[in-house]
């Protein structure tokens, strides 16, 4: 399958979608039958191959509720392409808003105060992790890595942290558990634990008080949040 954007107005991205396959290929007399329900090219297809015959009607509805058609070019022994083309209003790019006063004085509050300070990061998520990873380390701060809540757990027995951030959604040891273990057997029992997590109901709120953790960081992380939580928690664990 491939997508590729075609010429058209400034305000509309035209885009064509096209699924290339190398299968039997369909005959020209039986390609018109093939959008009609419970149509097949072949009968023998149905027993051969599968299938209920609705999975092209059912592409061409969704196509046509965008404004396209689907498009077969196919021959006997030589595959099929089905292609559509369909156009979509482009939104309007927004400026990102600058930071502002209050953000860029917690950002330098981090750094002068607090350069350097160890914090432990687990998450498992690739992408996520490197966000997180670059914001935190932004403001100067050092940052161990944890792809899991176990090895977060043998970091933070080795290891004194100022701030330590889970993940709760974590393979081999979730952040619930992972918590709860370095409080109870760590140098770590009163370092600030946040939690990150897209889960926002209050009894996700209060597992994570229950297990020994602080307070929560929303995902998707928002850098200014972020920043202020870090401030407040890094503050509170140098009293």
């Amino acid at each position: 399958a491939r997508v590729r954007r075609v010429p058209a107005a400034p305000e509309v991205a035209r885009l064509v979608f096209e699924v290339i396959d190398t299968g039997i290929g369909i005959a020209p007399e039986a390609q018109a039958r093939l959008f009609n329900a419970f149509e097949q090219a072949d009968s023998s297809t149905t027993r051969s191959y599968g299938g209920t015959g609705l999975g092209l009607a059912i592409s061409q509805r969704l196509v046509g509720l965008m404004g396209g058609t689907i498009e077969v070019e196919s021959a006997p022994g030589r595959g099929s392409t089905f292609r559509f083309e369909i156009a979509l209003p482009l939104a309007a790019q927004a400026a990102a808003p600058a930071p502002t006063d209050d953000v860029e004085a917690i950002e330098r509050r981090i750094r002068a105060h607090f350069p350097g300070a160890r914090v432990l990061l687990a998450e498992d998520e690739p992408i996520n992790r490197e966000v997180s990873l670059c914001l935190l380390e932004a403001v100067g701060l050092q940052v161990d890595v944890a792809p899991d809540g176990a090895a977060a757990l043998e970091l933070a027995r080795r290891q004194r942290y100022a701030l330590i951030l889970l993940d709760l959604q974590m393979p081999v040891l979730n952040g619930i558990d992972a918590a709860k273990a370095i409080r109870a057997d760590s140098s770590n029992r009163a370092t600030p634990i946040l939690a990150m997590t897209a889960n926002v109901f209050e009894e996700d709120r209060q597992a994570c008080l229950e297990a020994g953790m602080d307070d929560h960081l929303p995902k998707p992380i928002d850098p200014d949040v972020l920043f202020a939580t870090l401030l407040r928690w890094l503050e509170r664990g140098s009293d």
